[in-house]
């Protein structure tokens, strides 16, 4: 149990990691940009860009947790484990596919 909590913090970690680089980088790319004029559709397109950056850090992540999933042989194959930790992350939780337990298919 003490190992499986470790893994899954060590996970989250690398998860936050992940997005503070991601958006450390965005960050220091916008500050070299030149400042302009302020208008609405300069600014809207930026805006859409840093969502669009942002889902693709969380994407890195879910593959991230489906990754450790499919290692672990708690989902048998990565569609499965990336579908899994889509549905998990983002809490739809649809509970179609769901994680093997570690007594699951050995003989006592």
């Amino acid at each position: 149990m003490l190992t499986r909590l470790f893994v899954a913090c060590c996970l989250m970690a690398v998860c936050v990691l992940i997005h503070a680089a991601g958006l450390s980088w965005a960050i220091r790319r916008l500050r070299r940009s030149p400042v302009r004029m302020p208008r609405f559709w300069p600014s809207t397109w930026l805006f859409v860009l840093v969502a669009v950056w942002i889902v693709l850090l969380h994407l890195v992540e879910i593959t991230a947790w489906a990754a450790a999933y499919s290692w672990n042989g708690a989902i048998p194959d990565l569609s499965s484990a990336l579908y899994f930790s889509a549905v998990t992350y983002t809490t739809t939780g649809y509970g179609d596919i769901t994680i093997r337990r570690a007594t699951e298919g050995k003989e006592s």
